[in-house]
Formats: structure tokens, C-alpha cells, sequence
């Protein structure tokens, strides 16, 4: 299990040499707000985990940094 600046450094590399579609990733914490901070615009599509369907959130507090 990886958490903050590992779990980016790890997308990161997945991202870089090609293999988020050649395996299945599971998070137990990819779907919280807080795991997204480190990783900027590198958030993985297609992760299984736990979390909340944030992208379905449209109030604007949800929003706010």
C-alpha cells in the first residue's frame, strides 16, 4: 500500500511506461480528496477503490482548495 508522495511517484512511473492499462490497480484511499493533493494531474482513471464519486459532487464547496 502506498500513500502521498510514494503513491504519486508510483503513478507517475505506471503513467510513464504504459502500464495502467496492462493491470488492474487497486487503492483503498484513491477515492479521497486528500490522495489527490500530491498528484496533481496525474489521478489515474480507471482504479478500483474505496472512497466517493467525487467527479458526481457539482456543489461548489466540494470544490473549493
Amino acid at each position: 500500500m502506498l500513500w502521498g508522495s510514494d503513491l504519486a511517484s508510483y503513478i507517475r512511473e505506471v503513467n510513464r511506461r504504459g502500464l495502467m492499462d496492462s493491470a488492474i490497480h487497486v487503492h483503498a484511499s484513491i477515492g479521497f480528496p486528500e490522495e489527490y493533493e500530491p498528484l496533481e494531474n496525474d489521478v489515474p482513471d480507471g482504479w478500483y477503490g474505496m472512497g466517493y464519486p467525487w467527479k458526481g459532487i457539482k456543489n461548489p464547496e466540494h470544490y473549493k482548495r
